[in-house]
């Protein structure tokens, strides 16, 4: 199997101290492309060095687009997604007017294939570029 063939879920964690558990804040399913030849109409393409997912008209739960880009060398790795809309469905609503997650300590980032591979990682405070009511941006 081939990346472009296979469903993919982004979920979207907000620790909060007052909860045993994080929160589960969003699930967005992504499944694979929709190919009408000879061009691709939107889904999932593979080319050497990253994985990226093309939907302008966000029709699978808001998500626009993501980029998933491989790399040997250490803190070189990285992913990106791109939501909006009304089809973004959010699990829970944002944690106040300004700011969508409580995010203490952390959000957390999981995309998960149906083969049951896992790419995860961890917001902390220190890596958060833009957070507030509809915006979420962090690298580290």
């Amino acid at each position: 199997m081939v990346a472009n063939n296979l469903d993919y879920a982004i979920c979207i964690w907000d620790h909060r101290p007052a909860l045993p558990k994080p929160l589960l804040w969003a699930r967005l399913d992504v499944p694979p492309g929709l190919l009408q030849r000879p061009v691709r109409v939107h889904g999932w393409q593979v080319n050497p060095r990253s994985i990226f997912y093309t939907d302008q008209a966000g029709r699978n739960d808001g998500v626009s687009g993501t980029v998933i880009k491989s790399d040997l060398r250490p803190g070189r790795s990285s992913a990106n997604l791109t939501g909006n809309g009304v089809n973004l469905p959010f699990l829970k609503p944002a944690f106040s007017a300004s700011a969508l997650f409580q995010q203490s300590p952390s959000v957390q980032v999981q995309l998960v294939n149906e083969i049951g591979f896992c790419w995860n990682t961890t917001f902390a405070q220190g890596d958060v570029l833009r957070h507030n009511g509809t915006q979420f941006i962090a690298r580290n």
